[in-house]
């Protein structure tokens, strides 16, 4: 009977030593899209998350982020960092382009996402944000009622 008792905690204690797993660390992976003065624009990930962000290199490096989730398959077309100055302050305008698709079964969307923002990098505020989208839609429509269900 001890022995039972022996092997049964042995067999417990070996099963949550293997059931246990590490605590998962925050990885991050860099993807530098574009570079301007000391402005890059990258996407990284944490915790299997993507965000797109500015990292701003002045005496400390300062991360402006500009879009919170981003899907698995962003890709900006013509990401384009500029510089300008209005009244003796520094601002930057970021532009980029985006294609979606998504096909389904009775409709297939294509569309061009727009996307144009003015930063003001010394405050860290986001002063003018645009979107601009165009869908188009084709969808298959039935004069049955069976096919629609």
């Amino acid at each position: 009977m001890k022995k039972l008792i022996f092997l049964f905690t042995l067999l417990f204690i070996s099963t949550l030593s293997i059931a246990q797993k590490g605590k998962s660390k925050a990885t991050t992976k860099n993807v530098v899209i574009s570079k301007a003065d000391n402005i890059s624009a990258e996407i990284i990930t944490i915790n299997k998350e993507k965000k797109l962000v500015l990292f701003i290199k002045n005496a400390s490096i300062d991360t402006l982020e500009v879009r919170k989730t981003i899907p698995n398959d962003f890709k900006p077309e013509n990401f384009i960092i500029k510089g300008f100055t209005t009244n003796g302050k520094k601002f930057y305008h970021i532009t980029w382009k985006e294609k979606i698709n998504s096909v389904t079964k009775f409709k297939t969307e294509t569309g061009l996402v727009s996307e144009d923002q003015i930063w003001d990098v010394e405050t860290k505020i986001l002063l003018l944000g645009n979107t601009h989208k165009a869908l188009n839609i084709k969808e298959k429509v039935f004069l049955c009622q069976l096919y629609n269900n």
